[in-house]
C-alpha cells in the first residue's frame, strides 16, 4: 500500500511538472508569434528605405541613450548611497544594503506546481486515512445465506419477509473478545422496544461470526452488535414486510 502511495505521488509530481513545462512553452510560442505578426505588419506598412543606414543610425542612438542612462543610474545610485551613509552616521545606524531584484516571472510556475503538489498530497493522505479508518469499522450484513468459501453474504438486503434471517458480522481484524451481544429492538408507538437478545460465544482470533434470527412480526427493527461492556460496535436497520408485498424477497417457513 505504501509503495502504491509513493508511486501515485511521484506520478502526480511528474504530471504537474509536465503540465507546467508545456504551459510555459505554449505561452512563449504565442508571445513570439504575436511579436512576429506585429513586426511583420509594421514592416509591410512602412515604405522601403535604406535599411543599413537606418540600422546604423538607430544603433548609434541606442548606444548614446544606453550610455546616458547608465551614467544617470550610477550618479543617482552614488548620491543615494552617500545620503544614506550620512543619515546612518547621524542616526548611528547601519546603511541599508542594496540587493539585486529578482525576476519572479519564472518562479510563479514553480510556486503553482508546489501548490498543486501540496493540494494533491493533502487530498491523497486524507483519502488514505479515511479509507484506512473506514476499513477498520466492522460490517453487519442481513442476508439469506453465507458463502463460506468466499466468506461473503448471499442476497444481502435491509428488507425481508417473515421468517429466519441470517446475521453476518465481519471485521478486518480479530475481534479479540470471548463473546458479543446480539440485540434486536422493534419500533413501536413509544419508540424502539427490546425484541430479542442473544449472547454469541466466539474466539478472540475470529474475524467474523454468523447467527440466525427469527422475525415473526411485521415492522421495523434495529439489529445491534455490542461488546461485553455493552458498548455498541455496529448496527443495522431492517424492515419485515408481508409475504404478499410487491418486493422480490421470498417467503420463509416460520417454525
Amino acid at each position: 500500500m505504501l509503495f502504491k502511495i509513493i508511486f501515485f505521488l511521484l506520478f502526480l509530481l511528474g504530471v504537474s511538472l509536465f503540465i507546467s513545462t508545456v504551459a510555459t512553452i505554449i505561452l512563449k510560442k504565442r508571445a513570439r508569434k504575436k511579436i512576429h505578426r506585429k513586426t511583420h505588419a509594421i514592416r509591410e506598412s512602412e515604405p522601403r528605405r535604406d535599411i543599413a543606414a537606418e540600422v546604423a543610425e538607430k544603433a548609434d542612438e541606442y548606444q548614446r541613450t544606453y550610455l546616458d542612462r547608465v551614467s544617470e543610474i550610477k550618479r543617482d545610485f552614488h548620491q543615494e548611497r552617500v545620503v544614506s551613509k550620512e543619515k546612518a552616521a547621524i542616526q548611528g545606524e547601519v546603511a541599508p544594503s542594496y540587493k539585486r531584484r529578482l525576476d519572479y516571472g519564472n518562479i510563479k510556475w514553480v510556486f503553482i506546481v508546489l501548490v498543486l503538489i501540496g493540494v494533491l498530497f493533502s487530498g491523497t493522505m486524507f483519502w488514505v486515512k479515511y479509507y484506512k479508518v473506514r476499513s477498520q469499522i466492522p460490517k453487519l450484513y442481513l442476508c439469506e445465506n453465507i458463502d463460506f468459501i468466499k466468506l461473503k453474504p448471499i442476497k444481502s438486503s435491509d428488507r425481508f419477509t417473515r421468517g429466519n434471517v441470517t446475521v453476518f458480522f465481519k471485521s478486518k481484524s480479530p475481534i479479540k473478545q470471548k463473546y458479543l451481544h446480539l440485540e434486536i429492538y422493534k419500533l413501536g408507538e413509544a419508540g424502539f422496544v427490546p425484541y430479542a437478545k442473544k449472547k454469541i460465544n466466539i474466539k478472540p482470533e475470529w474475524t467474523s461470526f454468523v447467527a440466525t434470527v427469527l422475525f415473526d412480526q411485521i415492522g421495523n427493527y434495529i439489529v445491534e452488535i455490542k461488546g461485553p461492556d455493552n458498548k455498541l460496535i455496529v448496527q443495522k436497520l431492517v424492515e419485515i414486510v408481508p409475504d404478499s408485498y410487491a418486493y422480490k424477497a421470498k417467503p420463509r417457513y416460520i417454525p
